[in-house]
């Protein structure tokens, strides 16, 4: 391996005249030197391309491509990855920034593990400045070295192709972004990616700073309920690619149905959020025909009918409302109960033209009436979507819990955006690694019960289920 191998910088460009400049000033001040930077303009309509000329005029290590009309960012990156030339190769996005020592950091690594896929971890760089880490993406994100894809399937969860450093032949002429996917491309190509590397490394260092714009931005992560097609061809084309592999992935596929799973019920869930959180801007007609949008088989979701879901927890919130003058444990029982209740109904047999009109976790809720002590705790928190789903429950526990100061946690948060503190705090806030009172500290409790990030649960109700407090 060269002791100074050549990096290959690719930056898809699409209408980011206001960001490219801090982006390509980060890449101009890397401490590592023996590098190169292919900007590829895909069809901007503001005047990015006049702008970036201006930039890096009479600095031939920067090179544009600037296409006539959009092709897409899949295209872009592709077109990026034909043109280099180096031994590696780096993605960045053209409104985010790197700090100084990411490529060093980077290349070091690469070098001393003989990586052909090395990664760092990031920031979430918000408008008004603010650095946060990305607690969740931190959950899969956990130092490996020499390892390789095969033996580490929750690699499976890389989503971004930015802060990463690739051996530019391990790409070859297959391994390309599928630019018939507009969104969630960049998990397809990482799979892609390391199903061809040899050893993979993820360092601890957050070197990348991904900007995350508000909601009025062109960041199309914000659009997504707009239109869900995009969504679906990027879940089967993922589905796809992971099931073409044998069995020896299996922990694999079991990973990347399951995100499925809970990718489907997210937006599921945001649609669910329109339709009682506020003005109606949805139906459930609309729900379910989202549901039925994806290829089902592929999931084993074939039963799914999100208004029994709906009726189901909906029942459970009813009867908390009306019993919180009961202590803690008891009421979250009696929430429990009362869902396994409605969902056993819903296992009597069906006439023939009713087909739809059973949950199919209906089973799980069923369990969870039927258990106590700590098989009723561990199977709250190995069953996620449970409380997932169940955040105003949740809310309304934290508020009785005595754990919760609604003035000390609206004073670090500022803007809750219109939402009940406690319900920012379950949905939000707990996540962020915001503390819900001056003498709770909530990322030492995660580090302490690391499985809650996986339960959805919030960590206060944890402590009133596990303690009892």
């Amino acid at each position: 391996m060269k002791a100074n191998p050549v990096v290959d910088f690719i930056i898809p460009n699409r209408n980011n005249a206001a960001y490219i400049g801090e982006c390509l000033q980060s890449i101009r001040v890397q401490t590592y030197t023996n590098w190169k930077c292919i900007i590829v303009d895909d069809g901007s309509t503001d005047n990015s391309v006049e702008l970036i000329e201006k930039l890096i005029e009479g600095d031939d290590r920067f090179q544009l491509i600037a296409l006539s009309e959009r092709a897409g960012v899949s295209r872009a990156r592709n077109l990026g990855i034909d043109a280099a030339d180096g031994d590696y190769v780096s993605f960045v996005d053209a409104d985010d920034i790197v700090a100084p020592e990411y490529l060093e950091a980077l290349v070091h690594e690469a070098i001393r593990s003989d990586a052909d896929y090395t990664r760092c971890r990031h920031w979430l760089f918000r408008e008004n400045g603010q650095l946060e880490p990305n607690a969740r993406d931190d959950i899969w994100s956990a130092p490996v070295r020499n390892v390789t894809f095969h033996d580490h399937a929750s690699a499976v969860f890389y989503f971004s192709s930015w802060a990463t450093l690739i051996r530019r032949s391990v790409l070859a002429d297959e391994v390309r972004y599928p630019e018939n996917v507009a969104l969630g491309e960049d998990r397809i190509f990482n799979q892609r990616a390391m199903l061809n590397s040899g050893k993979i490394c993820q360092i601890s260092a957050r070197l990348y700073k991904w900007r995350r714009l508000g909601k009025n931005s062109g960041q199309a992560t914000h659009h997504l309920l707009e239109s869900f097609e995009p969504i679906r061809i990027s879940i089967v084309e993922w589905l796809q690619q992971i099931d073409s592999l044998d069995e020896s992935y299996a922990d694999h596929k079991m990973f990347v149905h399951t995100s499925a799973f809970f990718e489907l019920w997210w937006h599921v869930w945001r649609l669910r959020n329109e339709l009682f959180d506020g003005p109606p801007n949805a139906s459930w007609s609309d729900v379910e025909k989202m549901m039925r949008m994806i290829d089902m088989d592929r999931v084993d979701m074939t039963q799914v009918n999100a208004k029994a879901h709906h009726d189901f927890m909906q029942s459970g919130y009813d009867v908390v409302r009306r019993n919180l003058d009961l202590p803690i444990k008891p009421l979250v029982k009696l929430f429990v109960e009362q869902v396994g209740r409605q969902s056993r109904r819903s296992q009597a047999p069906a006439p023939s033209n009713a087909s739809q009109s059973m949950h199919p976790l209906s089973k799980y809720l069923s369990e969870y009436a039927s258990l106590q002590g700590e098989d009723f705790l561990s199977s709250l928190i190995r069953q996620r979507w449970y409380f997932h789903q169940a955040d105003l429950v949740q809310a309304s526990l934290v508020r009785k819990s005595g754990m919760f100061d609604k003035r000390y946690y609206t004073k670090q948060v500022g803007d809750t955006g219109g939402l009940d503190p406690a319900l920012h705090f379950v949905r939000y806030g707990a996540v962020a690694l915001i503390n819900p009172q001056a003498k709770f500290d909530i990322r030492a409790y995660y580090e302490q019960f690391p499985e809650l990030w996986a339960s959805g649960m919030n960590p206060i109700v944890h402590r009133l289920l596990a303690i009892g407090e």
